[in-house]
């Protein structure tokens, strides 16, 4: 089996609008993230696996989709990315 999808983020400007369009569109429950700005964890019982969050994106970045997977080095794969003519547009962040 290849990379394994751990975990996904679905970002606007306006994060509780975010919470709100997904949690009716598709009966997620969300539950707010405590030290974030309109950050919500999409509920273990939503049938979303791997986990998910809805929000708001950054001021310079306010819009966009995250899809985080699981690598044994995220040094070699970002190799890999630019290597096969990927780029990184965020850097590596702990």
């Amino acid at each position: 089996m290849g990379n394994k999808i751990v975990h996904i983020a679905f970002m606007g400007p306006h994060g509780a609008d975010q919470q709100q369009f997904y949690s009716e569109i598709f009966g997620w429950e969300t539950e707010a993230v405590p030290g974030f700005n309109h950050y919500y964890m999409v509920g273990p019982d939503s049938a979303v696996d791997p986990t998910a969050a809805v929000g708001e994106g950054s001021e310079d970045m306010p819009n966009y989709v995250a899809v985080y997977l699981e690598v044994d080095s995220i040094d070699d794969h970002l190799a890999k990315i630019t290597a096969a003519g990927g780029q990184t547009i965020t850097p590596r962040t702990e």
